[in-house]
């Protein structure tokens, strides 16, 4: 797969970037460059609901614990899985919890400390060894070195580190066509006060790679199972 440095060299390589540095480390290439390339990410990043994007954090209940760190994504819902048995069972959101004894029902939003809340805000009575999981929508653009460790997510790609070990945070299956997308929209950002000639041309070719990526990720994937981009 191509890391950040490759991605940004590809990006380059063409005519009408005007950029006459020799591209030896991200770093050589103008900020500009960097500033289009991650709000290329972004923008494929919310072009389209993608399945690979869904991701669980889970937390071993403590006694009393009511409130769990916000991810950096969209929260989807929060499950309470039983210690005993395994059981899981599906929190209601609500816009303000009330107070209840038992096991957790609800969950909401704690924006001002960037958490979740769960109820009970009274007495939180879990058995031992429960889970409380929180289910969202994984907003982070790359990673470093491995996806499958969410310590290794970044929200944008970062040329002050080394650019040689940062990807684009999606499955190995679509990564080049995925990539491929991001490279051309940025070279449309970076042309958008080219000559319309060169302006077009960009746009042209975006919109192709746009629309092959499109009517692949609406098709299910096969490998050795059915995988729905």
């Amino acid at each position: 797969m191509k890391s950040f440095f490759d991605l940004i060299k590809e990006t380059l390589d063409q005519r009408a970037i005007i950029d006459n540095r020799e591209i030896v480390d991200v770093s050589d290439a103008n900020p500009s460059v960097i500033i289009a390339f991650n709000h290329a990410c972004e923008f494929m990043r919310d072009l389209h609901n993608w399945k690979w994007n869904t991701r669980e954090d889970t937390f071993l209940n403590d006694p009393g614990q009511d409130t769990f760190p916000m991810p950096y994504g969209i929260v989807t819902g929060v499950l309470y899985q039983s210690g005993l048995d395994g059981a899981k069972c599906e929190l209601g959101f609500v816009s303000e919890l009330w107070a209840e004894k038992g096991c957790p029902s609800q969950w909401t939003h704690d924006w001002a400390n960037e958490e979740i809340k769960i109820a009970p805000a009274a007495s939180l009575d879990c058995d031992e060894l429960s889970q409380t999981i929180l289910r969202y929508n994984d907003r982070n653009i790359a990673y470093v070195d491995s996806r499958n460790d969410p310590g290794n997510l970044l929200q944008r790609f970062d040329p002050t580190i080394d650019t040689k070990t940062q990807f684009l945070n999606v499955p190995e299956y679509i990564y080049d066509a995925y990539a491929r997308c991001v490279i051309l929209k940025t070279r449309v950002l970076l042309n958008q006060n080219a000559q319309t000639t060169i302006f077009q041309a960009h746009n042209d070719e975006w919109n192709e790679a746009y629309n092959g990526l499109m009517s692949y990720a609406k098709t299910p994937f096969y490998t050795s199972e059915r995988t729905e981009i």
